[in-house]
């Protein structure tokens, strides 16, 4: 018979903590990663960017570069791309270049891109975007942002010429969210 000696409380201690210090820190890590900085996640009470897909898009009041206050969907008709970011958010650096090449096929078909941010617009803010077709507004009161399902960055959202949510996503867009906005220029 052998025997097993218990190991010491210390010992048993050390390990939960490492163990609970490592899942924290990996479920902290996801939730960064999949819904950008907690801080840029506007108030709750919004539904779902996808539910409201048909829905009419609420205006939004925003700010361009620190100039007075606008709202944002003043030229009906226009169909829109809506980008919504933080310069600080690795996910939105990560959503760019797809970001830049929807804006480029955008532009290209007549379609208005805007870019709304929490942050204050400085030159670093709205040189975030290559292109100048990029519209970039501060949004005034990030709160509104719920009401359009946005509950962190990146989000990208497509708004028709009839002023309805025509596609919506919060997250990385991935090919088929790339496909499904590319497909939207061409109707």
């Amino acid at each position: 018979m052998s025997s097993v000696r218990p190991r010491p409380w210390r010992s048993l201690l050390s390990i939960a903590v490492d163990v609970t210090t490592l899942a924290a820190i990996g479920g902290a890590g996801f939730l960064f990663l999949t819904s950008g900085r907690p801080d840029s996640t506007p108030a709750a009470g919004g539904a779902g960017i996808e539910t409201l897909v048909g829905s009419v898009m609420p205006s939004v009041s925003v700010r361009d570069s620190g100039h007075g206050r606008d709202t944002l969907f003043t030229a009906p008709g226009t169909n829109t791309l809506v980008l919504v970011f933080r310069t600080d958010c690795p996910v939105c650096g990560v959503q760019k270049p797809e970001w830049n090449e929807l804006a480029r096929r955008a532009s290209g078909v007549g379609w208005r891109t805007v870019a709304l941010t929490p942050e204050r617009i400085t030159s670093e803010v709205a040189a975030y975007f290559a292109l100048k077709t990029i519209e970039t507004f501060q949004v005034s009161d990030p709160s509104r942002l719920g009401q359009l399902g946005v509950t962190g960055v990146p989000a990208t959202i497509v708004v028709t010429a009839k002023g309805r949510i025509g596609f919506g996503r919060v997250g990385l867009l991935g090919p088929d969210g790339v496909d499904v906005v590319k497909a939207m220029f061409d109707e």
